[in-house]
């Protein structure tokens, strides 16, 4: 109905002959929200013809249920979530590559590309130092990452 709303009001619009004859069309399509009962009542009065379907009342402001009970910020309990899983994932990847490293001692070192660009070369990398030190690191910030989680929803 909207489409043909459109079109009728486009119509009215390009060609101002034919105005007169479309918009009251419009109108009598046109639903009303009233103030009050009495507003509308009285309108309804006034217009006999008036279909009372199309017409309605302003029901009375409801303030959002957050504003009603304070409710804990969603969006910082979802930030220290993800950060929390994403702590858990990258020392479940060191801790990983410390048993493959463990079980496979010839892989504790090898050669990478480092730089960025165009000084790029051939470093010789010490796997195991670097899971060690990765591991130690998200731990450490899982830790802290979980006991902010806590406060969070405790407090």
């Amino acid at each position: 109905m909207s489409d043909l709303r459109a079109a009728i009001s486009k119509l009215a619009h390009d060609v101002p002959a034919m105005r007169k004859h479309l918009v009251p069309i419009l109108r009598s399509h046109t639903a009303t929200e009233f103030d009050s009962e009495e507003a509308l009542q009285k309108y309804l009065k006034e217009h006999p013809d008036a279909d009372r379907a199309k017409h309605t009342v302003k029901k009375p402001y409801e303030p959002p249920q957050s504003l009603k009970e304070p409710q804990p910020h969603e969006s910082k309990r979802k930030n220290l979530q993800q950060l929390v899983n994403h702590h858990e994932n990258e020392l479940g990847k060191h801790t990983d590559k410390l048993k493959e490293i463990a079980a496979d001692p010839s892989k504790a070192k090898g050669k990478e590309w480092q730089g960025t660009g165009k000084g790029d070369e051939l470093a010789e990398v010490d796997h195991k130092d670097r899971a060690e030190k990765g591991k130690k690191f998200h731990q450490e910030h899982l830790n802290e990452a979980k006991k902010k989680l806590k406060e969070h929803d405790e407090g």
